[in-house]
């Protein structure tokens, strides 16, 4: 299983169990800064941005691998899928995500 490593956060001050959470995950090619700046015009909350598991061909990162991008392989993108929940329950088991 593939697993996210890499991440940053911000206002982990704010960050208590049950308090909403805000998450990002970037797009295909870009990384775990990409989205960051988006926090400027959102209300100030505890914030994670993740960094895609998998590296891209062209630079940056990808949640799995793309072979054909109009039909993802199912059991990758499961994988991927897997990954990001097994990150969740480790870093915020009690936090509703927005």
């Amino acid at each position: 299983m593939a697993t996210i490593e890499v991440f940053i956060s911000g206002n982990s001050e704010l960050l208590e169990d049950n308090s909403p959470t805000l998450l990002f995950l970037h797009g295909y090619g870009a990384n775990e800064r990409d989205l960051v700046d988006l926090m400027d015009s959102l209300p100030k909350l505890p914030w994670f941005s993740l960094r895609a598991p998998e590296t891209s061909p062209y630079g940056g990162y990808s949640w799995f691998k793309l072979t054909d991008p109009n039909n993802p392989e199912k059991n990758l993108v499961e994988k991927a899928t897997e990954a990001l929940w097994h990150w969740l329950d480790e870093y915020l088991p009690k936090n509703p995500l927005i």
